[in-house]
């Protein structure tokens, strides 16, 4: 609205029944979840709680680290709220190198799909386009691409076309 300066947010998230649970309850369940459900050096993650929020900072090696660390989180009993401020700083690696990785694993895959799939690296950024004959082929492909050595980020164009 033109001439409002300030909002104030008074909403409150109650989570029902017993799934409540004190900051420290959810600080130790999400390092045992570290610990027992992501492939992740948790000494590299560290964790603020805060009124059942929590903020997450560090790096991961991997895009697909980062992405399994915010599930488990999520899915934690008592999370009101996530702030994900971790990092992918990759490995080192030649755009080259990470685009053969990927159009190898495809072709492995499905070879009708590799041809047609176009592959783009940009500073560690993935970009996939072109069509596939099933969405379980598309998240098959964005699985190959996000657990490539080096990726940090994924951007997807890929469309479903079954009579392709």
């Amino acid at each position: 609205m033109f001439g409002v300066l300030d909002v104030a947010n008074d909403l409150q998230v109650r989570v029902p029944g017993n799934k409540a649970r004190t900051d420290a309850e959810i600080a130790q369940a999400l390092r045992s979840a570290l610990e027992w459900d992501v492939w992740v050096d948790q000494a590299r993650i560290k964790s603020t709680v805060s009124n059942g929020r929590v903020t997450l900072e560090g790096d991961v090696s991997l895009f697909r680290e980062l992405e399994d660390v915010e599930r488990v989180v999520r899915r934690l009993a008592g999370v009101r709220g996530l702030t994900n401020k971790i990092e992918v700083r990759p490995v080192k690696i030649k755009a080259e190198d990470v685009r053969e990785a990927i159009e190898e694993a495809l072709d492995r895959r499905a070879e009708r799909e590799a041809r047609h799939i176009k592959v783009e690296v940009h500073d560690n950024e993935v970009k996939v386009s072109g069509p596939v004959r099933s969405w379980a082929a598309k998240r098959a492909i964005l699985g190959i691409v996000s657990h490539a050595p080096g990726v940090r980020a994924v951007d997807e164009s890929l469309f479903v076309d079954p009579l392709f």
